[in-house]
């Protein structure tokens, strides 16, 4: 039976343990809904991962986070930075950055879901295991 949010209907077996947040997030195409447990407010975040070039013409990796199709924030090197200081959603961010090592605490505050395809790639996920882990066996082997 799914989970309805809002209208958005949700497979709970889309829920993501968050001791594999971290994971998940890094895949670098992850679609997340994070769920408060006590409030059920629930927000939706896309994370891609993202190649640039520095000022010395190096490649570096960052992560942007979007919500409704808006870049938001950008975290890279273990730092979150916000576009827009006003964003309401940057608390939320910040609030998970801040917890994202204490997968237990999560556990207690949110409930964590990926859309059922994988987070590296995209494609739908149809393997149990893969379902569980929200990374498909092809990205997961690389």
């Amino acid at each position: 039976m799914d989970i309805t949010l809002n209208n958005m209907s949700i497979n709970p077996e889309f829920v993501i343990d968050p001791k594999l947040l971290v994971q998940v997030m890094l895949g670098g195409n992850a679609l997340l809904t994070f769920e408060s447990k006590k409030t059920k407010d629930h927000r939706v975040f896309h994370i891609r991962k993202d190649t640039y070039s520095k000022k010395d013409f190096t490649k570096a990796v960052r992560y942007k986070v979007f919500r409704n199709g808006m870049w938001i924030a950008t975290f890279t090197d273990m730092q979150l930075s916000f576009i827009s200081v006003s964003n309401p959603d940057n608390k939320i961010l910040e609030w998970i950055w801040d917890h994202i090592l204490d997968p237990a605490y999560i556990d207690r505050q949110l409930a964590i879901y990926h859309n059922g395809k994988c987070c590296v790639c995209g494609r739908q996920l149809t393997d149990p295991e893969s379902i569980k882990l929200g990374i498909g066996p092809t990205c997961r082997d690389k």
